[in-house]
């Protein structure tokens, strides 16, 4: 494991074989921790021995060794926003995609992954509800973003859109590095009430601290939001095979039929 002066103990930390920091293998732990069954220890087991070929998966992202694990499965699919394309449209194998307007049908997706986006987005509570939508019940969208532990009661809003769409700076700008090479502008610093927005879009967070493997008293935080089953359609589910049809054409089916 390498350790890089000046880098934050979330960024740093990393694999000295897939390069993978604190903050990724976390989340691959927790992916691990909500699909294995208590039965394997790394992500790679889990998807070499076929556990997750029956999931449809959606990241919202490009780079990375969680994407480098994940993206030979069957159910996978990818996004980023591409502000020269429409909505929808593939490139590379990649959906371009807005997180406030996704094209994505109903309960389409038993997991999701973000890193790094949440704290860049505008229209939060959209973005919430937009997620909750794709969310299969029971569903879960796994993610990480820049946090302070305590959390603030309140999240710092650094920037928002204004009436005619123009980007105002309530704070200094600060820019995060995007997938692509580019500059990300962040928008929030998360606060609380984070929490509270979750549960106005329909979905239960929780986060959870994990210390790093060498270094103890570093803790980082990843989160789990999840799409809650009402108990009487909970009830109705169990009573149908979960190899049930779908109706609807699955991410994944279309991306393999444009290709």
């Amino acid at each position: 494991m390498n350790v890089e002066a000046g880098i934050a103990a979330r960024d740093n930390f990393r694999c000295s074989n897939c390069r993978s920091m604190m903050r990724q293998r976390d989340l691959a732990q927790i992916i691990v921790d909500e699909f294995g069954d208590s039965t394997f220890l790394d992500l790679r087991r889990l998807v070499e021995s076929g556990g997750m070929n029956h999931l449809a998966i959606y990241e919202a992202g490009i780079t990375g060794p969680i994407a480098a694990r994940l993206k030979n499965l069957p159910g996978y699919v990818q996004s980023y926003f591409w502000e020269d394309a429409r909505l929808g449209e593939i490139r590379d194998g990649v959906y371009c995609q807005d997180l406030r307007a996704l094209t994505f049908s109903d309960q389409s997706f038993d997991l999701m992954i973000s890193m790094e986006v949440l704290e860049h987005v505008f229209d939060p509570l959209k973005v919430f509800s937009e997620i909750e939508r794709v969310l299969k019940p029971n569903g879960v969208h796994i993610f990480t973003m820049p946090v302070v532990y305590p959390f603030p009661k309140v999240s710092s809003v650094r920037a928002r859109l204004a009436y005619d769409g123009k980007v105002e700076h309530l704070l200094p700008p600060r820019y995060h590095i995007a997938g692509d090479g580019s500059k990300s502008l962040v928008v929030t610093d998360w606060g609380g009430d984070l929490f509270d927005l979750h549960r106005q879009a329909g979905l239960k967070l929780t986060s959870i601290r994990r210390s790093a493997p060498v270094v103890e008293g570093i803790p980082n935080a990843t989160f789990i939001a999840r799409k809650m089953v009402p108990s009487n359609e909970a009830h109705a589910r169990r009573q149908h095979s979960t190899f049930a049809a779908r109706d609807q054409v699955t991410p994944h089916e279309q991306r393999t039929e444009r290709r």
